[in-house]
């Protein structure tokens, strides 16, 4: 057995979490692998949170100016005080990303962003496997 797990005919995908205490564990895992001759081909970040472009200066002005107009600019309000308020678990989860990239050059990291439904049928896994395999 132990030979067909270090054959280059096998390879392990490493599911993590992006957060800095599940990628760490992440990383140990993969430096296990590699002390015991196997081969981690990837790592597979579930339920990122992919960091967009910076908001911009002068957000939280206008979520608030947006809030007392019509039902539309409340709408639009809303919206940005949502992303406001995601934006520091966006910022963690990017820089934890970040620092496994850079302790682990070469090893690629397959994001899957969080789903709306949880995956529990095959369904749901055709869902995953477009993100891993576009």
């Amino acid at each position: 057995m132990m030979e067909l797990l270090r054959s280059p005919d096998c390879v392990f995908l490493v599911v993590t979490a992006p957060t800095t205490v599940s990628l760490e564990e992440a990383g140990y895992f993969v430096e296990r692998l590699s002390q015991g001759g196997m081969h981690a081909e990837a790592v597979v970040a579930n339920r990122w949170h992919p960091e967009s472009d910076r908001l911009p200066q002068g957000i939280v002005k206008a979520a608030d100016r947006l809030g007392s107009g019509d039902a539309s600019a409340r709408a639009t309000g809303a919206v940005l005080v949502d992303r406001l308020r995601r934006e520091p678990q966006r910022r963690s989860e990017a820089e934890a990303m970040r620092s496994f990239s850079e302790q682990h050059v070469g090893l690629p990291i397959l994001a899957i962003p969080e789903l709306a439904d949880d995956v529990h049928d095959v369904q749901g896994l055709r869902r995953v496997g477009a993100y891993l395999f576009p």
